[in-house]
């Protein structure tokens, strides 16, 4: 039996689970390795870094980080008041102006996480792994995609 479209797409989506202190640091790791893997940004625009044991590549353009930055702490706001359930990323070719790429992120924001102090009851050596593969994840899907142009 053949899948649904939202069953199709729900599969090729990327889950971030936790609080919203975890999922706003998921959400931010996981867009910028999507831009550096995907060359959006020129690759000196970015530092390397180790987070939750796996090395990660940190846009270094301001303009770019404000952006994140805002939108993360409107994003973690709706995850305390538990208002949101995905977000999607998409990538458009500026020059022929269709959309080249869309990642989803679900959203599975923690039941046990405090709606105060945001805190979750999750070990850390869980958040590691979880975040290691997130960007499994993302790494993997980048290197069956077409470069986008």
């Amino acid at each position: 039996m053949a899948q649904s479209t939202a069953q199709a797409n729900k599969s090729k989506a990327i889950t971030l689970k936790g609080s919203a202190e975890l999922i706003g640091e998921f959400f931010e790791y996981g867009v910028n390795c999507i831009l550096f893997q995907r060359g959006l940004y020129p690759m000196e625009s970015f530092d390397r870094k180790i987070a939750y044991d796996v090395p990660v590549f940190v846009s270094t353009n301001t303009d770019l980080n404000d952006y994140l930055h805002k939108f993360i702490e409107q994003m973690k706001d709706w995850l305390v008041k538990k208002t949101i359930q995905r977000i999607v990323l998409v990538i458009t070719s500026v020059a022929k102006k269709v959309d080249v790429e869309r990642w989803t992120f679900n959203i599975e924001c923690d039941k046990t996480a405090n709606e105060t102090t945001e805190q979750t009851t999750k070990p850390v050596k869980e958040v590691r792994k979880e975040m290691q593969a997130v960007i499994k994840q993302i790494v993997s899907t980048v290197t069956f995609l077409p470069y986008p142009r």
